[in-house]
């Protein structure tokens, strides 16, 4: 079995939450190591991934965590988007685009539905849709509250013609939220806490 080792580094602009670490992590340059493994038989020799490690130095002290790859590769996507949105409020401008959507019901994994598909909110620079906002409660409009959660976590569901998001109502209750009369400012902070909320409530696995 050969193994071969490649060691880079990543830089995080801001502080940052990724599974595997422990709690957040302050901004700077990360060492990553990967290590792959020669796949038998292959001419040229291929390999694939086995391990990815994240070495994290505080206080002089080093500890290496095992991370999955993709998790990182998202950690940087999120901030480089929360640099992009600093960025943009420095220059004077909003980074988020608000879009009010004729109101599409969600469901949790099990079908169960956890309110409407109240809003979206669109990175202005890559008109891509970041997040969006989950209404529920209240009657006639009053009393509603407002969730905000990561889009990516939402998939079509054209079965129940509406959107399935990969959270419960008990992640929706402990997250980010708001009423009508007290909306957050969306900036770069509140994305941010967003964001990192649900990367943490995400379960093991």
């Amino acid at each position: 079995m050969t193994i071969r080792t490649t060691r880079s580094a990543v830089t995080f602009n801001a502080p940052f939450t990724l599974r595997g670490l422990p709690g957040e992590q302050p901004p700077g340059v990360y060492e990553v190591e990967t290590d792959e493994e020669a796949i038998e038989g292959n001419a040229p020799t291929a390999y694939h991934r086995v391990t990815t490690l994240f070495h994290v130095t505080h206080g002089g002290t080093t500890r290496t965590c095992t991370v999955d790859p993709e998790d990182l590769e998202a950690a940087l996507a999120r901030d480089a988007a929360a640099l992009r949105m600093a960025e943009a409020e420095s220059a004077g401008m909003k980074p988020l685009m608000s879009a009010r959507v004729d109101d599409t019901p969600v469901y949790d994994t099990r079908g169960h539905k956890l309110g409407m598909l109240y809003s979206v909110h669109i990175d202005r620079h890559r008109g891509q849709v970041e997040y969006a906002v989950i209404s529920f409660g209240g009657l006639l409009g009053l009393g509603q509250s407002y969730h905000p959660v990561p889009f990516r976590l939402l998939q079509v569901n054209q079965e129940k013609g509406g959107y399935t998001a990969a959270v419960d109502k008990t992640m929706l209750d402990g997250g980010p939220s708001y009423r009508p009369d007290n909306a957050p400012q969306w900036d770069a902070d509140y994305a941010r806490r967003v964001t990192n909320y649900y990367v943490e409530s995400r379960p093991l696995g």
